[in-house]
């Protein structure tokens, strides 16, 4: 918890997936954060190729885990899903894009104030330097245009001052939901 770590509860995966067209079969997912690979598998239910499904976590457990995960389900062995860090640079100045990109970023994860200063200069953040704020921003930069973004955010990046630039600029975007899970980790 202390890395901002809470692994996505299974009815609330499924869910991000409601507003997705019929057919994924030819759409790329990614999970910059997959950890064990709740939204991955939730994307090969819903119908993306295996061959189109990327992830990252920085857990190199969390990964390998992941990557079972979908080789017991489906055969395919996956080399779309790594190691590292999504906030780090060199993810973020790559060229690649996505269709869909649904995550549960980090919240709250403490890093140096110089870090989290120069990631929001980065990524164009204004005030917004939560660790929820940076990754909104930096999937927006890896979103294929009329892609779609999905976000497992806290209750105070509605409420919080902190939080109105990425406030500012998630409703600059076309949205086509909000969903309220309540409190869906214990202690949080």
């Amino acid at each position: 918890n202390k890395e901002g770590i809470y692994y996505t509860p299974d009815n609330i995966t499924k869910r991000f997936f409601k507003n997705l067209p019929p057919d994924c079969s030819k759409l790329t997912f990614y999970d910059p954060c997959c950890g064990s690979g709740n939204f991955l598998i939730a994307a090969l239910e819903k119908g993306f190729k295996p061959e189109n499904i990327y992830g990252l976590d920085i857990d190199p457990i969390a990964v390998e885990i992941a990557k079972r995960r979908i080789e017991d389900i489906t055969g395919y062995i996956s080399r779309n899903i790594i190691c590292g860090n999504f906030l780090d640079e060199e993810h973020q100045i790559n060229n690649e894009t996505y269709d869909v990109i649904i995550t549960n970023p980090p919240w709250g994860k403490k890093l140096e104030k110089v870090r989290r200063d120069q990631l929001a200069k980065f990524l164009h953040t204004g005030l917004s330097k939560d660790t929820s704020s940076l990754f909104l921003f930096a999937c927006i930069n890896k979103l294929r245009n009329a892609g779609t973004l999905g976000l497992l955010l806290q209750d105070a990046f509605f409420n919080v001052n902190t939080f109105k630039d990425a406030r500012r600029k998630a409703l600059s975007l076309e949205i086509k939901e909000f969903i309220d899970f309540g409190k869906p980790f214990k202690g949080l």
